[in-house]
């Protein structure tokens, strides 16, 4: 090909065609600036393909840790935490009894009325280094990976708010430990001490006063944390949705297969059902809804007591949304102008399927 090209140069030159030869010479030179571009498109082609082959693999170790820790084993990690907010609610109520709570979660109840600031550390669990491997590379993943960058921002920011907040709770704890030591029955764990230590829970106003404010940080740093689990759950749904290319009925079908259940759908006119236990008070857990009919439908949270309704958003058909359930708000309504059309018992290990 060279040897062709040189000929024509030759033959020009020997021809003293000056207007050809230019016309050459720049064909010549175009010719060689197409082949430049396209060896740098195909490079760069290549530099995307390696650059999402690796976003992939970080995603997909991500979105398996969240599957093993969060979904697949998200009541041992809650379990601590509900107790603690079931201990301070009988606390404030002055209901506290040690049978009350259920010996069958991860920390033994009593050591909860032992010491009624127990400070969880969730942040151990839930930390995944993929995390920073995202974020400090976010810019060379493909655009179509937005949505899920979001997301783990997100998260990350929800997790050192957590960190921050935690370390403020574990000096509240250490002062009420403090406070504690000059109690006979600090250390005691017979039974007249049992009821000495909740007496003293129910009455004394300077302890309830610094448990109220620990609460209130408690409850902060809670907030936290629901958000992580919201993010960490909706960066799993986006991930199996764009790397895995599954529906969002086939996705809800995996998340009843790592643990979750299908909430109970109850009618509209039904007795209260109570789902969450009665002391079950600070926290709004997410769950996920999905909308596997053909309409919109509009959803609405009920508390069955006060008989009050509030909406939350209107879900698209085949698309999802996480939203929170508390103790006040057990069920989720679907229906249209603050008619319920369908009535479902919620709570944080449950999924909705609204079916036709």
């Amino acid at each position: 090909m060279l040897r062709f090209f040189r000929q024509i140069r030759q033959k020009l030159i020997t021809q003293e065609n000056m207007r050809k030869y230019i016309w050459y010479a720049l064909g010549e030179i175009l010719l060689v600036m197409i082949g430049i571009l396209l060896a740098l498109q195909i490079n760069n082609w290549n530099e995307q393909r390696k650059q999402e082959e690796e976003a992939i693999r970080v995603m997909t170790d991500f979105a398996n840790a969240i599957e093993s820790n969060t979904l697949r084993d998200l009541a041992h990690h809650l379990a601590p935490a509900i107790q603690l907010d079931s201990v301070h609610y009988h606390i404030f109520n002055k209901t506290l009894k040690p049978d009350l709570l259920d010996k069958s979660r991860m920390v033994e109840p009593r050591d909860l009325i032992i010491n009624p600031m127990l400070t969880t550390d969730f942040s151990g669990w839930f930390f995944n280094e993929n995390i920073n491997t995202i974020l400090e590379n976010e810019r060379q993943f493909p655009e179509k990976f937005n949505r899920i960058l979001f997301y783990t921002r997100r998260l990350d920011a929800a997790f050192k708010m957590m960190n921050s907040e935690l370390e403020e709770l574990k000096s509240m704890q250490r002062e009420n430990l403090r406070y504690l030591r000059a109690e006979e029955w600090m250390y005691k764990t017979d039974e007249e001490s049992f009821k000495q230590r909740i007496e003293f829970f129910h009455s004394n106003t300077r302890f309830r006063n610094h448990l109220r404010s620990y609460q209130e940080s408690n409850e902060s740093f809670l907030q936290q944390y629901e958000i992580f689990i919201k993010y960490q759950i909706s960066v799993w749904i986006e991930f199996q949705k764009l790397i895995k290319e599954k529906s969002m009925a086939s996705i809800f079908e995996q998340m009843e297969e790592v643990g979750y259940e299908r909430a109970k759908e109850v009618p509209c006119s039904d007795e209260i059902v109570k789902t969450l236990d009665e002391s079950f008070g600070t926290f709004y857990l997410w769950y996920p809804v999905y909308n596997n009919t053909t309409e919109p439908v509009q959803l609405y949270h009920h508390n069955p007591v006060t008989n009050e309704n509030y909406v939350i958003s209107t879900l698209e058909p085949r698309e999802y949304i996480l939203t929170a359930t508390s103790r006040d708000f057990p069920f989720l309504q679907v229906g249209t102008n603050n008619t319920c059309e369908r009535q479902y018992a919620v709570s944080w290990d449950k999924i909705v399927v609204i079916d036709p």
